[in-house]
């Protein structure tokens, strides 16, 4: 799986050029995702995912 480029951006380079929230808001989805599936809530979290993956998408591409 290919790793976007404002995902591999260093925390200094994120910063640098405004993905830090970004970065963050899909760190904290993912981990979200991970708690749920730990529940046993899968279902939950690939909505939960998919949903932060939308918002995160509209951020990078504004309509």
């Amino acid at each position: 799986m290919r790793t976007p480029i404002s995902l591999a951006l260093a925390p200094a380079d994120a910063e640098a050029v405004g993905t830090a929230p970004l970065r963050r808001a899909v760190r904290e989805r993912a981990e979200a995702a991970l708690m749920l599936r730990a529940m046993g809530r899968d279902e939950e979290a690939r909505r939960d995912q998919e949903e932060g993956s939308r918002r995160a998408m509209e951020q990078i591409f504004p309509r």
